[in-house]
């Protein structure tokens, strides 16, 4: 490990590359995504790390726009089947959880 005169660790010239663009970024890493996405050797051989995950999620939905296909929404309803059970589970609270492979909130 080379440590620089703070006693900081200093890294390779190589081990990052700086880019101008998230859309350059992109292209790097994920050359050809709309033809090699079912690869899945390919796609474990590739990732993009952020130190935020809006950063990841705007990243995500970007290459999740050049793969192929149509755009599928689905609706969903934020309400308990239970009335007595809107206490326990909040529609903002709900409506707050992002999972990374689900769309965006369309409100039915």
């Amino acid at each position: 490990v080379t440590t620089d005169e703070t006693g900081c660790i200093q890294l390779p010239t190589n081990f990052c590359t700086f880019i101008d663009s998230q859309d350059t970024l992109i292209d790097q890493i994920f050359l050809n995504v709309h033809r090699q996405y079912t690869n899945h050797e390919w796609v474990a051989e590739r990732a993009i790390l952020t130190a935020k995950n809006v950063d990841v999620n705007e990243l995500n939905l970007k290459i999740q726009h050049l793969l192929p296909g149509d755009l599928v929404l689905y609706k969903y309803i934020d309400t308990v089947c239970d009335a007595t059970e809107a206490v326990n589970y909040p529609t903002g609270f709900l409506n707050s959880f992002y999972l990374p492979d689900m769309p965006s909130i369309i409100y039915n």
